[in-house]
């Protein structure tokens, strides 16, 4: 799991984990179904306030949905 401290910190969080599931399923996919498209999912643990890092001032996909309506 070393692998899926994305930011470096030393450890691996809760959406870290959850993101690294999704990469790993996507090259799996790349690997044995090419014909496949890639898996998109919504992490769960991802909220303005939760426990996932964000850099100040990126903005969350509920952003682009309110921005592009």
């Amino acid at each position: 799991m070393d692998y899926c401290d994305y930011n470096n910190d030393g450890t691996v969080s809760i959406c870290e984990v959850h993101d690294c599931i999704i990469d790993c399923e996507n090259a799996w996919r790349d690997e044995y179904c090419p014909e496949s498209e890639h898996l998109f999912c919504y992490n769960p643990y991802d909220y303005p306030e939760g426990p996932c890092p964000t850099c100040y001032g990126a903005w969350t996909c509920d952003e682009i949905y309110t921005i592009t309506e």
